[in-house]
């Protein structure tokens, strides 16, 4: 009980973080391409990059982590991975709510 108490705490820490540096570039991003013309397309694939760097990071810190049998680590880096995967390529497709594409 006590293994799997401390397994849930380290898998929120670590996402947890790794949610807080996605939100932090997501607004850097958007406060740096939003007031351009056609900032709405340099937001979303400024995002697409940056969320499929940090996913590719936490992926292979996780495989890391198991290699070095550490899996505690590697299960909480693969969580994060589809975190921040699914939750950062969500904040992409919003970064194109204004656009017009029937011009």
């Amino acid at each position: 009980m006590e293994k799997e108490h401390a397994l849930t705490k380290l898998m929120a820490k670590v996402c947890g973080i790794n949610l807080m540096v996605l939100l932090a570039y997501s607004v850097a991003m958007y406060g740096s391409t939003a007031r351009q013309q056609g900032g709405e397309m340099g937001f979303m694939a400024s995002m697409m990059v940056m969320v499929a760097m940090h996913s590719g990071v936490c992926f292979i810190a996780s495989i890391v982590f198991v290699i070095f049998k550490r899996t505690h680590f590697g299960l909480a880096f693969l969580l994060a991975t589809l975190l921040v995967a699914v939750i950062g390529f969500s904040f992409c497709l919003a970064g194109a709510k204004g656009m017009n594409y029937y011009k």
